[in-house]
């Protein structure tokens, strides 16, 4: 959140490495400086914000068969009678987007049928 407050955020999450230099040192400083002092081991060769964000993503980021499997049950289970209906899809749409982020897209037409079936 601190990189979209500080409108840096396409330092890391642009495909292209057309960032500006002054920003992509920004957005490493904020990185770096946010990131707890475990954690600079994994940051020290890091050349860019997208390699430094990248590179912890991939080292915290938890890609576990359980993980996974925990998303997508609660993804099945979620339930309207929780939320309303905002926050309903909303938190069926995180859930996809985590499953995404791990590798196990959701299809939209699959997303469509899931939140409808617990109407």
């Amino acid at each position: 959140m601190s990189l979209i407050g500080i409108d840096l955020w396409n330092c890391v999450a642009s495909e292209d490495n057309s960032t500006d230099m002054k920003r992509d040192q920004k957005a490493s400083a904020c990185i770096c400086l946010n990131a707890k002092p475990h954690c600079n081991i994994h940051l020290r060769e890091a050349t860019s914000a997208k390699k430094a964000w990248t590179k912890l993503c991939k080292t915290y980021q938890d890609r576990s068969l359980p993980r996974i499997v925990n998303l997508m049950r609660a993804l099945l289970k979620i339930d309207y009678s929780n939320f309303n209906m905002n926050r309903y899809i909303s938190e069926a749409i995180n859930l996809s987007q985590k499953l995404n982020d791990l590798g196990n897209p959701i299809e939209g037409k699959l997303l469509a049928i899931i939140i409808l079936s617990s109407l």
